[in-house]
């Protein structure tokens, strides 16, 4: 109990008619093999909105991935990556860790097993896969053109002030919301869970992977367009 527990789905092996006929054969081999996702998204949508009243503007800009997976690498310390770590050693520190909803007699969650600082859980590296959907907000600018009543009796062809903010929130992902990070897009391909070892589940060599040492960039913007 409180361990990683694999799916034994594969059924072969069982003469028909038997007592195990249709029943799990009780091993993990290859055959247990089984997609659990892509890491392509079903599809990408995008919108952008803009609007006007009297001399304001505004422009919104909004895109979504959805139905895809990602790897989140430093949620596996299996072997081949460093020992110290991925999930076990995430309550060794008191400061900027993750919040672990781990497995305990009291809390049988699904979440994460037991903690043991001892060893990596045997495969850990099933941690690593989650929902990479988002719907996220890219974009907004909003600018006011001042009037060319105003601005021609100090010479000025046009004026226009805006403020812009690039990445600004997300509206919506399991990734931020299991509190795994601030930003679900993908920011690196490869180098993450592919290794080969005993208990590993191991991945392909191009997947999606999402780190929280390089999240995308947030930025507020502020300018004036000036034409003399």
């Amino acid at each position: 109990p409180g361990d990683i527990r694999l799916l034994d789905w594969n059924t072969a092996g069982a003469a028909p008619g038997s007592a195990n006929y249709g029943k799990p054969d009780g091993k993990i081999t290859a055959e247990d093999r089984m997609v659990i996702g892509n890491f392509q998204p079903k599809f990408e949508a995008g919108m952008t909105n803009r609007v006007a009243f009297k001399n304001f503007d505004l422009s919104v800009s909004i895109y979504a991935r959805i139905g895809m997976k990602v790897v989140v690498p430093y949620l596996s310390s299996e072997s081949g990556g460093s020992f110290f770590a991925g999930y076990n050693w995430f309550l060794t520190g008191r400061n900027n860790q993750l919040k672990v909803d781990y497995w305990t007699p009291n809390n049988p969650t699904n979440k994460f097993p037991q903690p043991d600082a001892l060893a990596p859980p045997q495969y850990n590296s099933t941690l690593s896969y989650v929902d990479g959907s988002f719907i996220k907000c890219r974009s907004i600018n909003f600018g006011y053109t001042f009037p060319a009543s105003m601005l021609a009796k100090v010479g000025i062809n046009s004026l226009r002030v805006y403020a812009s903010a690039v990445n600004p929130f997300v509206i919506w992902s399991p990734f931020v919301k299991e509190g795994y990070g601030p930003d679900p897009e993908g920011n690196g391909f490869g180098g993450g869970v592919a290794g080969q070892g005993t208990g590993q589940a191991g991945t392909v060599g191009r997947q999606i992977t999402v780190n929280a040492n390089n999240p995308a960039t947030r930025q507020f913007l502020f300018g004036v367009n000036l034409n003399f």
